[in-house]
């Protein structure tokens, strides 16, 4: 490869850094629920991306391509610490139904809306990830459920399985995650 090629090559990352790096900085804060890694990890993307920028195809989908390193970037960050996410049990319908709350402004319910924030953060993380990943993809994201089948390399019937699975997860994750708030008030 000639020093030109390549210093075009730089400057075509350094360029998706620019568009990228703060999705996919959030995508993995949303997921790991760490800064630090997140951070990490995505520099860690974008240095995979730069070597192996020559086997991207002129047509490829560059977003979809580093989100892929990145969702293979935090598997293995995962496996790494040996970290294996609580199986959460699925909700019913109808507990899912009773956790729509409408919140005013007043300090109080803020307050209890970022506690809420952040145990849904946690619970988000707790995931296994072929479930958060398209949740956070879809949440998040705000992707199509087409552009997450692409980008999962799954059918679109699969990710909207899971988006459903996931979503009936957290649920039960944030009620048993309020019971337990309950009980130690209680025992207090």
């Amino acid at each position: 490869m000639t020093f030109g090629a390549k210093k075009s090559q730089q400057r075509e990352v350094e360029e998706w850094v620019n568009l990228y790096s703060t999705e996919l900085y959030n995508y993995c804060v949303v997921r790991l629920h760490n800064r630090q890694d997140a951070e990490d990890l995505v520099q860690v993307t974008f240095l995979k991306a730069y070597k192996n920028v020559e086997t991207l195809k002129p047509s490829s989908n560059i977003k979809a391509w580093l989100f892929t390193i990145l969702l293979n970037n935090i598997r293995d960050h995962l496996r790494k610490l040996g970290r294996q996410p609580e199986t959460l049990e699925l909700a019913s319908e109808q507990e899912l139904e009773n956790t729509l709350v409408d919140l005013s402004n007043n300090p109080e319910e803020a307050l209890i809306k970022k506690d809420t924030m952040t145990r849904l953060a946690l619970g988000i993380a707790a995931l296994p990830d072929h479930f958060a990943s398209p949740l956070i993809l879809r949440e998040v994201r705000e992707m199509s459920y087409q552009e997450i089948a692409s980008m999962l390399s799954i059918p679109v019937g699969t990710v909207m399985s899971r988006l459903s699975r996931a979503r009936k997860m957290l649920v039960n994750y944030m009620n048993q995650d309020a019971a337990l708030d309950k009980s130690s008030v209680q025992g207090e």
